[in-house]
């Protein structure tokens, strides 16, 4: 049986490409679901920031120009 981890400094949230890029159709095609997406991200944030948990964010980004350049 997997152990269960309870310790926040042991766990953290990762979000991957949640930039507006991702949700507007200009990348590639629009995500499924965008409003329900962000919501669910927020609230997930929303937790784990209140419960002391790591959170991370990785993008992915473009040269110059490109519609994810940073």
């Amino acid at each position: 049986m997997a152990e269960i981890i309870t310790d926040s400094k042991s766990i953290a949230v990762i979000v991957v490409d949640l930039q507006e890029a991702m949700f507007d159709g200009l990348a590639g095609p629009p995500v499924y679901d965008a409003v329900g997406l962000e919501q669910r991200a927020l609230a997930l944030l929303s937790w784990a920031r209140c419960v002391g948990i790591r959170v991370a964010f990785i993008r992915h980004d473009g040269e110059v120009g490109h519609v994810l350049a940073p």
